[in-house]
C-alpha cells in the first residue's frame, strides 16, 4: 500500500511537471512568434533602409551631376558678364552644400542600415538558438 501511495505521488509530481513543461513549451513558442514577427519587421526595415539608401545615392548623383553641369556654366559665364558669375557661384555653392548634406544623409543611412543589419543577425542568432 505504502508502495502505491508513492507510486501515486510520483505520477502526480510527474503529471505537475508535464503540465509544467507544456506551460514553458508554450511560452517558448510564443517568444519564437514573437522573434519572428520583429526579424520580418526588421527585414521590412533593412529593405526600405536600402531602398531610401539607393534613393539618396541616386540624388547625390545627381547633385554631382548638376554641379558639373553648373560648373561649365559658370565658365562660359565668367567670360561673359560677372554678374552671371555671382549668380552661378551661388547655385554652385547650394548643389555643394546639398551634395554634402546628400553624403552626410547616406552615411546616416549606411549606419543606421548596418545597426538593423546588426539586430537582424542578433535575432537570427536568438532564432536558431530557439530553433536548435
Amino acid at each position: 500500500l505504502a508502495r502505491v501511495a508513492e507510486l501515486e505521488t510520483l505520477t502526480m509530481q510527474l503529471g505537475d511537471e508535464a503540465t509544467a513543461s507544456k506551460q514553458r513549451v508554450a511560452e517558448l513558442e510564443d517568444q519564437y512568434d514573437t522573434l519572428q514577427d520583429e526579424a520580418h519587421g526588421l527585414r521590412e526595415r533593412v529593405a526600405e533602409a536600402e531602398a531610401h539608401a539607393s534613393g539618396l545615392s541616386t540624388a547625390l548623383d545627381t547633385a554631382r551631376s548638376d554641379a558639373e553641369a553648373l560648373q561649365g556654366q559658370l565658365d562660359t559665364a565668367t567670360s561673359s558678364s560677372e554678374g552671371a558669375t555671382t549668380a552661378l557661384q551661388t547655385q554652385l555653392e547650394d548643389l555643394q552644400k546639398r551634395s554634402a548634406d546628400y553624403r552626410k544623409a547616406a552615411v546616416s543611412f549606411k549606419k543606421q542600415l548596418e545597426t538593423e543589419r546588426s539586430d537582424k543577425q542578433g535575432l537570427s542568432e536568438q532564432l536558431s538558438t530557439m530553433q536548435g
